[in-house]
């Protein structure tokens, strides 16, 4: 991950706390799908790719995806972009960073999916 500036995190945190979605993904492990590994999210989805792409450079991990979303039936519906971040390292990483200055849902959210206990 980059050393980020503090104001690069709070316009980080700002973008994550109105378009971000923190979670725990599940995936099996095995074929027969008995065994299960959770690992941290973070995802931004949104129709401004100079917005992903900047989430992206500034955090230096996760991955930029799309353009995608062009429906037939909905020509005037804007191509969407998302930033993802899969790596368990990397999306705890950027929980623990944005933490402290993510509004009290959020950072609820954060303490579920990391197993934190608030100060």
């Amino acid at each position: 991950m980059n050393a980020v500036r503090l104001e690069d995190l709070h316009w980080v945190a700002g973008i994550l706390e109105g378009e971000g979605c923190f979670r725990s993904k599940t995936t099996s492990l095995r074929k027969d799908g008995n065994s299960r590994y959770h690992y941290p999210a973070v995802e931004v989805n949104m129709a401004d790719e100079d917005v992903i792409r900047r989430l992206q450079t500034i955090m230096g991990v996760g991955n930029v995806h799309g353009p995608y979303g062009k429906h037939p039936a909905h020509p005037d519906w804007k191509p969407m972009w998302r930033w993802s971040v899969q790596k368990k390292h990397d999306a705890e990483e950027v929980m623990t960073l944005v933490y402290p200055i993510m509004g009290s849902r959020r950072r609820q959210k954060i303490e579920d999916i990391l197993g934190l206990v608030p100060a």
